[in-house]
């Protein structure tokens, strides 16, 4: 699984947008990317997401690849990645280490929780990017 998006605000049409990548051998469909020094990377911890990567291949420097900016009221599905039984809805959670799942963190938080499956880890949550 990774951090696809769900919803878009209504009559939104969220574009694909190129942009330039750092080195990823990780890459894959709907990883979480922030930038740094110019370039794409892996948003984990408590770094917001500016994209969501569209591209599912290893990048090289300066390679341009496919994401979808992130916006307000966008919702998107992921994934617990450990047990959450201790969140609800309107917690804001992080992302783990691989930029693809949500954790049970809530500390600088900043996937806040909309809805979820379960608890339990691999449960599906329906998350905001805040």
């Amino acid at each position: 699984m990774s951090i696809k998006p769900y919803a878009s605000p209504p009559g939104g049409c969220v574009p694909w947008e190129y942009m330039e990548a750092a080195v990823m051998e990780n890459c894959q469909v709907g990883l979480a990317l922030t930038v740094t020094d110019g370039k794409l990377c892996p948003a984990t911890g408590s770094t917001k997401p500016k994209y969501i990567s569209m591209y599912g291949k290893p990048t090289t420097e300066g390679q341009q690849i496919p994401v979808i900016p992130v916006h307000a009221n966008m919702k998107f599905v992921t994934r617990f990645s450990a047990d959450a039984s201790a969140v609800k809805v309107g917690d804001k959670v992080t992302i783990d280490e691989s930029g693809l799942y949500a954790t049970a963190t809530t500390a600088d938080g900043v996937l806040e929780i909309v809805s979820m499956d379960g608890t339990a880890a691999d449960d599906e949550v329906i998350v905001r990017i805040t």
